[in-house]
């Protein structure tokens, strides 16, 4: 997914359902639905499980704040374009 934003959108306007879950879906074999859906409870999973402050520094919140699907990829890109 990271990937796809990089290559072909500008990362911060582009609307995930619409452009980038549709090329997942076709790529694996699933509906947009489910990449949906996986990616929303990977991202549950990852707030459950993962210590508050380690989170909140990654993300650079000051209060315990759920992050959002989008919240999560636009950071690693923007993580992955500075390096």
């Amino acid at each position: 997914m990271i990937y796809i934003l990089i290559k072909d959108y500008n990362y911060e306007i582009v609307n995930l359902k619409k452009y980038v879950y549709p090329i997942l879906a076709e790529r694996y074999r699933k509906t947009s639905h489910n990449i949906k859906c996986n990616i929303n409870n990977a991202t549950e999973y990852m707030y459950c499980e993962c210590n508050q402050y380690i989170l909140n520094k990654y993300f650079n919140f000051y209060t315990d704040t759920k992050p959002s699907t989008k919240t999560v990829i636009y950071t690693i890109l923007t993580k992955l374009i500075k390096e």
